[in-house]
């Protein structure tokens, strides 16, 4: 993909909560795991991953891939990290709560934007640019420094990955990772895709200092989203349990005549709105609704 127009489409932008009490990834190793799980779950799912950024409370990524992938990778995330969280003896204080929001990116100013804003993540509480924070990707852009270091997997036994990698999936044996066992970003990172956009280092570096309100605004704007994004995933379990006991199957396998059925029993419990929201929830188009009295 070597043009961007103005408009994209299947670009989107995930991330936890930034304002939790509690610290999922106090630890080196949670922090490990879960860039490893980002990794690793995009690359089971043919979803691209532009950059990621692991902090003590949340994470944020960019990603590149169709509407239905995107949702796919995102649940099985959250089960990924919640299965760690439960063997690790934190279901308590963050495996049943944790929750990720998927917002889409609409344009190719938006797309640099957001990159930059999970880019420069770290700055909140790291001393140094994002290119020396470890649990980022911010040395392998615009940079060979970053890049082509590590253990190649094929030269590591099958039973060890298993173990050091906490899967039974054989990963591709030219990805490569540090003695700790972290997947190196260049690996699983699509550093091209992003030069591509950016174009020149100059327009990188442009990019890198974004004004502190524009950036207070967009932590505003994200908040808003995250609480949508809860809300729609409250409604879509609501929808998963009248599917089931109406239809005997899950939402996804349903008619869309069948998933109109469904929504006016949403509207008639008033547990939703006629709303895009609940289209989405769905899996409907906004004027699928306008049929419901």
């Amino acid at each position: 993909m070597d043009n961007f127009s103005e408009i994209v489409r299947d670009y989107w932008h995930l991330y936890s909560d930034g304002k939790r009490a509690d610290i999922p990834f106090l630890t080196d190793e949670d922090k490990v795991y879960c860039r490893n799980a980002v990794a690793i779950c995009a690359w089971r799912q043919g979803i691209t991953i532009l950059v990621v950024t692991v902090n003590d409370t949340h994470f944020h990524l960019i990603g590149f891939g169709a509407e239905e992938r995107m949702e796919q990778y995102r649940r099985s995330l959250v089960l990924r990290l919640k299965t760690y969280f439960a063997k690790s003896g934190k279901t308590a204080q963050t495996g049943s709560g944790l929750f990720l929001a998927c917002d889409p990116i609409r344009t190719r100013k938006e797309l640099m934007q957001k990159f930059m804003y999970v880019y420069r993540n770290c700055l909140d509480f790291f001393p140094m640019m994002p290119g020396d924070y470890p649990w980022g990707a911010g040395s392998i852009y615009f940079s060979e420094a970053g890049r082509g270091k590590g253990t190649v997997l094929s030269g590591i036994p099958v039973r060890w990955q298993r173990k050091l990698f906490r899967t039974t999936q054989k990963l591709p044996q030219d990805w490569r990772c540090d003695e700790d066992g972290a997947l190196m970003p260049d690996c699983f990172v699509d550093y091209r895709h992003v030069e591509r956009l950016f174009g020149s280092v100059k327009a990188f570096i442009a990019f890198l200092y974004v004004r502190k309100e524009d950036e207070a605004a967009m932590k505003q704007q994200m908040g808003k989203q995250y609480l949508a994004y809860r809300t729609l995933e409250e409604i879509r379990s609501y929808g998963e349990k009248l599917s089931g006991r109406y239809f005997k199957k899950g939402l996804r396998s349903t008619l869309p005549a069948e998933r109109l059925k469904i929504a006016g029993i949403l509207l008639r419990e008033r547990k939703a709105t006629k709303s895009e929201g609940l289209a989405r929830a769905l899996y409907l188009k906004k004027e699928d609704l306008d049929r419901l009295l």
